[in-house]
């Protein structure tokens, strides 16, 4: 047992820690007391081996007859029963071995206590824990892992280590070192070293690499403290894993290449460059990068193939046979990364090696090939020189204007005869004339066609050559048409709907050509229609039509002239409807209140005319059949008067006696269907005779035989023809003749419109007149 004796110094330092202690104490007893103050020190080793319990020695106490009791870490607290006292022998004792890692100073009070129970005396002890070397070095990893390049340069850091003590720090059972204890495989050109810097070792290398050598290094590293009566130590594993780098060139077997290629092809491999690179497959290193020379038009590409590291050259600008029949180029190769080389020249213990790291440079040279590509010649169509030509006209100019000449060469054959053909001219304005490719207008050119697109008009010419297997080339003639002002204004809408209580009605305008040939424009009321209507604006892109109060309800038509920037106008009719909305809806507007209506007559009207049509095919092959006449009853019975049913007696003649129109003389294209029958009557004019033989028409021609005018009198009526014009309004007026003026109102109702009335005028009867 070895005991250690502190000094005054230490011992003020602990007097502080107990009288804190005291104070604590001294709440808990408020009597007033007189104490020694007693300070007692004891050191032991560390993990001492015993027996147990084992005395440090004895304490100075006042009085032996009083109880002793300790108080404070190791016999109060934990580790608790750690420290006993012996009442009888005054003894402070250790029942167990203590750690430096632990607390390394324990410091307990102990009390002398009077037989009632106060305490009288207070001691207090330091016991000091005395460390030994029994912690070795400990790595922070059983296993570093590093990676070093191939082509480092010597001297460079490899990989740290670290390892701590836990012994105490300052002393040489803390302090260590490290040391390299062992590599494998043993390096042939390099040498590993290792510095320690406090807690650290720091591993490098010097010498020269070689992956294909040795491409992975086992290290075991040794850190050893220094305690003076023992050493402890532990060891851990560096694993160092070489990257290959490139330290050799790609190599070449056959330096010469040959190739074939047809003329204007492009995208076709041409040929392969093989190589060889001793380097890792798949690294930058192995991989190989390929450089044309002498290819001045650019025509060719050149890439590596990444499975195999061959070179593909390809085609990428069609040759012209005629310009270059053969190509000569050359090719070089090296690799991604930059070649390097190391050569150890001189070995030293304690600096670093004497290295050459330039001399295989100088002597290495990347590898060549010459490649050679043949041109073969084949047939190529005429081309357009050049293949696109823009034409600008005004879209005004007259059919027959030239416009543009395209012409074409055969490459094969400058003497080839060529044709020229129109491709694509989808509104037909154009013609091209066969030998000499000249184009011209065919046709009026129209800006606002829906042929053209932005004031442009595209077509493609043809051209083929003279052979036995001809080819066609392709030409573009583009036309720029400039606008003329060859449009009117025109309304977008000619009938409107307004109600009684509107003030206007907004008018808008279309005209399909340019700005400054459209709008704005200039709006006009023509007719003495002011006091009703008036125009507000009248200079714009849109006018709005004002209705006056005194405007009455009803359908009114307007006339409108409506003028475009540069004056050209069109006079256009505007048919309003004004109605009075205020009321029931039998007093809306018709086209308003009858819209959902017109979905359904528009389906029924066609339907309707088709079975009105049927059934007049079924009548007509009826009468067909049965070719017989079937005359009006004598008298109708109703309301209306009876006409053209009184005639003469069988004993007198006629009035005046006529020719009549002898249906032989009428021309062949005459139509003339039966649609009833009439009872006879006599034709008085001669005009109307001459009428029907200049413009009547008869498709009976054949099986009439009587006169149409010349009808005489029989009391059985005949049939009568209606006669059909094919130009009514081209019928003299001698031979309209005017309704008795009881049937005017019965005309008005019953006659479609601009449908003029052949009139008789003695006996009222009339003949429908058709178009």
């Amino acid at each position: 047992m070895e005991f250690v004796y502190f000094g005054t110094t230490m011992k003020l330092a602990f007097l502080l820690q107990v009288v804190g202690l005291l104070d604590m104490g001294l709440s808990r007893n408020l009597i007033r007391q007189k104490r020694d103050w007693i300070i007692e020190s004891y050191s032991i080793d560390e993990e001492h081996p015993g027996p147990f319990p084992f005395c440090l020695g004895k304490i100075t106490v006042n009085n032996e007859k009083r109880e002793l009791t300790l108080i404070g870490p190791g016999a109060t607290e934990d580790p608790v029963d750690l420290i006993t006292i012996d009442d009888e022998k005054q003894l402070i004792c250790i029942n167990g071995p203590l750690d430096y890692e632990q607390p390394k100073i324990l410091n307990v009070v102990y009390e002398e206590n009077t037989p009632s129970g106060r305490a009288s005396t207070r001691l207090g002890v330091e016991i000091k824990v005395l460390d030994i070397n029994d912690n070795p070095p400990v790595f922070s990893k059983e296993i570093y892992y590093a990676t070093l390049e191939e082509s480092k340069q010597q001297g460079s850091e490899v990989v740290t280590v670290q390892a701590s003590d836990a012994d105490e720090p300052g002393t040489n059972n803390s302090t260590f070192k490290f040391r390299i204890e062992s590599i494998l495989p043993v390096p042939t050109n390099a040498h590993f070293d290792i510095n320690t810097k406090g807690e650290s070792g720091i591993i490098t290398f010097k010498g020269c690499l070689d992956y294909k050598k040795e491409n992975k290094y086992t290290i075991l590293v040794e850190a050893k403290d220094q305690g003076e009566k023992k050493q402890l130590s532990s060891t851990s594993t560096v694993i160092v894993e070489v990257l290959d780098q490139n330290n050799h060139h790609p190599a070449t077997s056959i330096p010469f290449v040959h190739g074939r290629v047809k003329e204007n092809e492009k995208d076709i491999q041409v040929g392969r460059l093989q190589v060889t690179d001793k380097d890792t497959k798949g690294t930058a290193a192995w991989k190989a990068k390929y450089a044309l020379h002498g290819d001045q038009g650019g025509h060719f590409k050149i890439t590596t193939d990444p499975e195999t590291n061959e070179g593909v050259l390809t085609i990428e600008k069609p040759l012209d046979y005629e310009k270059l029949s053969m190509k000569n180029l050359s090719v070089s190769v090296e690799n991604e990364e930059p070649l390097f080389c190391c050569e150890v020249k001189v070995r030293s213990a304690t600096q670093l090696w004497e290295v050459d790291r330039e001399k295989c440079l100088l002597v290495a040279t990347p590898p060549q090939f010459a490649v050679t590509i043949e041109v073969e010649n084949v047939n190529e169509p005429p081309i357009f020189k050049p293949a696109v030509k823009h034409v600008y006209k005004k879209e005004s100019i007259a059919v027959g204007s030239y416009l543009e000449k395209l012409t074409a060469h055969d490459p094969d054959d400058d003497n080839a005869m060529l044709k020229y053909f129109k491709g694509e001219d989808p509104a037909g304005w154009v013609s091209v004339d066969p030998k000499t490719g000249e184009i011209t207008t065919a046709n009026n050119l129209d800006r606002e066609s829906p042929y053209v697109k932005n004031n442009v008009y595209t077509v493609i010419i043809y051209s083929v050559e003279n052979g036995k297997a001809p080819l066609t080339g392709t030409g573009t003639l583009i036309i720029h048409l400039a606008d003329v002002n060859d449009n009117l204004p025109i309304l977008e809408q000619s009938q409107l709907d307004m109600c009684l209580s509107d003030e206007l009605v907004k008018i808008s305008v279309r005209d399909p050509d340019q700005s400054y040939n459209s709008g704005p424009y200039y709006f006009e009321i023509l007719g003495d229609v002011q006091r009703q209507w008036r125009l507000e604006p009248k200079y714009g892109n849109t006018s709005n039509l004002i209705k006056e109060s005194v405007a009455y309800a009803g359908r009114h038509s307007l006339k409108l002239k409506i003028s475009d920037r540069q004056g050209l106008y069109l006079e256009q009719n505007l048919h309003v409807t004004v109605c009075d909305c205020t009321g029931s809806t039998s007093t809306m507007c018709e086209t308003g209140q009858s819209r959902p209506q017109l979905a359904g007559r528009a389906v029924a009207v066609p339907v309707i005319a088709l079975l009105l049509l049927l059934c007049i095919l079924l009548m007509m092959i009826k009468c067909e059949k049965r070719r017989e006449f079937i005359p009006l009853p004598g008298t109708f019975k109703g309301h209306v008067r009876n006409y053209c049913t009184e005639g003469p007696g069988q004993d007198i003649k006629p009035v005046q006696k006529n020719d009549g129109v002898n249906i032989t003389q009428l021309p062949s294209q005459i139509q003339i269907t039966t649609q009833g029958m009439l009872p006879s009557l006599v034709c008085q004019q001669q005009p109307c005779r001459e009428c029907i033989l200049t413009k009547g028409t008869t498709s009976a021609m054949s099986k009439w035989t009587g006169s149409v005018c010349n009808v005489e009198f029989h009391p059985n009526p005949i049939p009568i023809p209606t006669i059909l014009l094919t130009e009514p309004s081209s019928l003299d007026l001698a031979c309209s003749l005017s309704l008795d003026p009881n049937f005017k109102p019965l005309d008005a109702i019953c006659r479609p419109p601009n449908l003029p009335m052949l009139v008789v005028e003695d006996k009222k009867c009339t003949f429908p007149v058709h178009k």
